[in-house]
C-alpha cells in the first residue's frame, strides 16, 4: 500500500483521482522526515516508476518476476543509500507496521504461458511484504488490507485505503475491492475500484466537522480476484477492516508561537519540514492540550478539536472557521462539545 501511495504522489496528475494525488501529497507532507530525505525518496519513486513503464520483453513468468525484483531491489539500494539512516528508519517502521495488517490469501497453481508486460502498479517496496507475484518455486500468495490515514492539513479528513493485490507472474488476474469509511455518528461512504492488472485499490475521504460523534470509526473492505487461466475465483468476498477512536473536545486555546505579540509559525517539533502555529489549551483537559495546525494564526480561538488516534498514533486536528471562532482572551469553563 506505501508504495502506491508514495508512487501516486510522484506520478502525473493527468488521469490520476484527485482524491488518491490529495492524500499521497498529505502522507508525504506528514512524514517525520528532512525536506533532504523527502525529495532524494521522491526522486527515487519518480526514477522508479519510468523504469516499471518501459517494456521490457520477457518469456517466461519467472523472467518477468525476476526483471520485477531487480527494479525494487535495486531501488531499495538506492533509497538505503540516499537517505540519512533516520529517514530510511522511518520507512521501515512504516513498512512493517503496515505488514501486519495484511491478510494473505492462496493464488492458484497456473499452466505455462508467456508473461505480459509488467506494470507499474507492482510494489516498490515489495520485499519487506509477504511476496505476492507467482514464480516456480515459492508460494504465491494474494494479500488483503484495510488501512486509514489522516490529513490535517486544512481539516481533519480521515482516509480509508482497501487494497486488493493478486500479483502474479502472468499479470492476468482480474481483481476488485470495495471500500466504506464508517464515522462514529453512522456517517459514510464507499469506492468500489476495479484492477486488471492485478492490484485494485479504493479509497474513501470524510472530513470530521462539529457535529460529528465521539466513538469509533470503522474501515472496511470486500476483495474479489479472479485468475482466467484457470478460470477460478481464488479471492471471493473476503473481508478486511480496520477500527480506530476518534474523541472531540471543544476548547478555548491560545497562541504560544509567539514574536512581538503575533502568532508566527515555527517548525513542527515531530516534522521539521513543517510550519505550524502551536497552540495551548487555556483550561488543561484530557485531550489536545496543545495543537499545530498550518493556519490558524489567531492569539486567542475557540474550536472543535478532534484526537484521532491510527495504529497507535494520535494527533489532534481543528476544525476550521466556521467552526472555530476568534477570541480576544482565554475563558472558563470550556463549553460541553
Amino acid at each position: 500500500m506505501l508504495a502506491l501511495l508514495f508512487l501516486t504522489a510522484t506520478a502525473p496528475t493527468q488521469g490520476a483521482r484527485e482524491i488518491e494525488t490529495r492524500r499521497a501529497k498529505a502522507f508525504l507532507q506528514n512524514l517525520s522526515m528532512t525536506p533532504e530525505d523527502v525529495r532524494a525518496f521522491e526522486a527515487c519513486a519518480v526514477d522508479y516508476r519510468l523504469m516499471r513503464e518501459t517494456p521490457n520483453a520477457t518469456s517466461s513468468q519467472d523472467e518477468a518476476f525476476q526483471h520485477r525484483i531487480a527494479l525494487a531491489t535495486n531501488a531499495m539500494s538506492r533509497l538505503r543509500t540516499e537517505l540519512s539512516p533516520a529517514g530510511w528508519a522511518t520507512l521501515a517502521s512504516l513498512l512493517k507496521q503496515e505488514k501486519r495488517s495484511v491478510k494473505l490469501f492462496p493464488i492458484p497453481p497456473m499452466k505455462h504461458h508467456a508473461a505480459q508486460a509488467p506494470n507499474w502498479w507492482n510494489q516498490l517496496l515489495a520485499y519487506l511484504r509477504p511476496r505476492t507475484v507467482y514464480a516456480q518455486g515459492m508460494t504465491p500468495y494474494a494479500s488483503l488490507y484495510t488501512s486509514m490515514s489522516v490529513d490535517d492539513g486544512d481539516a481533519p479528513t480521515i482516509y480509508a485505503t482497501g487494497t486488493t493485490n493478486a500479483q502474479s507472474g502472468c499479470n492476468c488476474h482480474d481483481v476488485s475491492v470495495y471500500t466504506t469509511l464508517t464515522l462514529p455518528g453512522g456517517r459514510m461512504d464507499g469506492d468500489t475500484r476495479y484492477g486488471y492488472y492485478e492490484v485494485a485499490q479504493a479509497t474513501v475521504a470524510l472530513t470530521l466537522t462539529g457535529s460529528d460523534s465521539d466513538g469509533f470509526m470503522q474501515a472496511s473492505s470486500t476483495h474479489n480476484a479472479y485468475c482466467p487461466i484457470n478460470q477460478t475465483q481464488f479471492v471471493s468476498g473476503e473481508q478486511t477492516s480496520q477500527s480506530n477512536p476518534l474523541q472531540k473536545t471543544r476548547a478555548y486555546y491560545k497562541c504560544v508561537s509567539l514574536n512581538n505579540g503575533q502568532c508566527v509559525k515555527q517548525p513542527h517539533p515531530f516534522f521539521p519540514a513543517i510550519q505550524v502555529y502551536t497552540h495551548d489549551r487555556c483550561n488543561s483537559g484530557t485531550i489536545c492540550n496543545r495543537l499545530w495546525s498550518r493556519n490558524n494564526n489567531w492569539l486567542f480561538t475557540l474550536q472543535t478539536v478532534w484526537q484521532i488516534s491510527i495504529g497507535g498514533n494520535t494527533t489532534c486536528s481543528a476544525v476550521p472557521p466556521p467552526d472555530a471562532q476568534q477570541r480576544i482572551a482565554c475563558a472558563s469553563p470550556d463549553p460541553i462539545p
